[in-house]
């Protein structure tokens, strides 16, 4: 199971294998949680669901993100829970590794932000007028490089979209040199 309780929302996606021995995956609940979002607060909101479905002796892990509150939730659940869940909660409590990758990718880009903002900028400026995406390109046939509709800007929270942005500006450093000056 994965549970995110980002904002005020906690949304419950249960994955499991269906009688052909295929893994599926299905939100089965996407609710508000109430303020203060305590670690009672989620572990009831979580309970409520699995309640609902009839699954909470089915449950054998819990992948949350690192939120403190999430890490208290889960503590406060094997309290009372354990002896329902499968192997009493021995493996219930999974960090998320992809909210793990994305902080650390995310640290290690502060060190460079300098770079990535002065890329992002140059091509937020290049994609806003046609007439300089063709001053880009002439520029870019110029040093035999393919023309571009279009130049992948990042989502800057999105460490995937950043990455592809800055393997682009390397490509087509030559290019972007040539355009800044």
């Amino acid at each position: 199971m994965d549970v995110s309780s980002k904002l005020r929302y906690m949304v419950v996606i249960a994955h499991y294998i269906n009688a052909d021995f295929k893994l599926k995956k299905k939100i089965i609940s996407f609710k508000e949680v109430k303020y203060p979002r305590t670690r009672i607060v989620i572990e009831e909101a979580l309970v409520s669901c699995l309640t609902e479905w009839g699954t909470r002796e089915k449950v054998f892990t819990l992948t949350v993100d690192n939120a403190g509150n999430n890490n208290r939730a889960c503590e406060v659940f094997l309290e009372y829970q354990k002896h329902e869940l499968m192997l009493e909660g021995a493996h219930f409590h999974v960090r998320c590794c992809a909210h793990i990758l994305n902080i650390l990718v995310q640290d290690g880009m502060n060190k460079i932000h300098g770079g990535i903002r002065k890329i992002r900028e140059l091509l937020k400026h290049i994609v806003s007028s046609p007439s300089r995406i063709q001053a880009f390109n002439k520029i870019a046939i110029g040093v035999g490089l393919p023309t571009k509709h279009g130049i992948a800007l990042d989502i800057p929270n999105r460490w995937n979209s950043t990455y592809k942005m800055v393997r682009e500006a390397i490509k087509y450093k030559v290019v972007l040199n040539s355009y800044a000056h």
